[in-house]
């Protein structure tokens, strides 16, 4: 027979899985409402593009221009930017999607050229007309809260860093997932928003571990931790995050690990699920509920 902390735990991610099956529309306002309570309004960044180059690709016998969009940060002492390469025909999906949601959707995309006409200095130009259109579409509201929006910029690489870790190219995924955490820090226009990056954290923290980087590992877990449960509200009103209940177990299993023996936070968290009736099938570990996730 189980003890008491085995059966809490099994409690536990049985109620991850439950939640999992039901989706995940668990994160509703009531927490939004919570972290703007504690932590204040959230201040979105000023977004600032620059397409920083364009190359010609070759593959499979056709030729296709890349461009190099940098997403900036300015203010500081040094400026830095973060660069995603997309093709125009990326930019045209979405458009597409855009102007599905936004049928009044006041910005024009540059026309497609045709390949044979597309000189070097043509290609330069069409960089300076990209710019120009991400700007005009992060200027407006809507637009820049919007999630295909934030999507364009890191979903291609979360689908490929998701696909190594599939793969076991854990360095791999970590050199994808670190700069694509960066960008949604930037285009959070939210905490919500912000909190999409608990599932990248969660995804550092298995790569980590299993490169044997335990205290990279954990410091990503606690972050990730972090943006799941906000310090100092009465998290009793509000739905547990299917991805709260692995994680806080992974940051007990590494605090162990690395010789702290203060899981208390972990635990504590894990006893807010005492009283549910659950019976498990299965005890998902953080890199099942990883490995599982799909992204399309």
């Amino acid at each position: 027979m189980a003890g008491p902390v085995e059966e809490e735990h099994r409690m536990a991610v049985a109620e991850c899985q439950a939640v999992l099956q039901q989706g995940s529309s668990r994160l509703t306002s009531q927490l939004q409402d919570a972290w703007r309570f504690i932590r204040g309004p959230y201040c979105p960044e000023k977004l600032v593009f620059s397409v920083t180059e364009n190359r010609v690709v070759v593959e499979s016998g056709r030729r296709y221009v890349l461009y190099t969009i940098a997403l900036l940060r300015t203010g500081g002492c040094v400026e830095t930017y973060i660069p995603v390469e997309r093709r125009f025909s990326q930019l045209v999906s979405l458009h597409k999607t855009l102007r599905h949601c936004f049928p009044d959707l006041p910005v024009s995309l540059p026309s497609r050229l045709c390949w044979s006409v597309l000189t070097s200095s043509m290609r330069e130009q069409r960089g300076q007309e990209i710019e120009t259109y991400l700007k005009c579409l992060a200027a407006l509201p809507s637009v820049r809260c919007a999630r295909e929006f934030q999507d364009f910029f890191y979903h291609a690489e979360l689908v490929r860093a998701h696909e190594c870790i599939r793969g076991g190219a854990y360095e791999e995924a970590v050199a994808i997932l670190s700069p694509t955490l960066c960008l949604q820090r930037r285009l959070s226009w939210d905490w919500l928003d912000l909190q999409r990056g608990a599932s990248t954290l969660a995804a550092i923290t298995v790569c980590q571990f299993d490169l044997s980087n335990q205290h990279a590992a954990l410091r990503a877990c606690v972050d990730a931790i972090d943006l799941l449960e906000p310090e100092g509200y009465n998290s009793t009103t509000v739905s547990t995050p299917p991805l709260l209940l692995p994680l806080t177990d992974m940051a007990r299993r590494l605090s162990v690990n690395l010789g702290n023996r203060d899981t208390s936070f972990a635990n504590s968290l894990l006893k807010r699920l005492e009283g549910h009736q659950v019976k498990p099938s299965h005890v998902p570990t953080l890199k099942e509920y990883i490995v599982t996730q799909h992204l399309e």
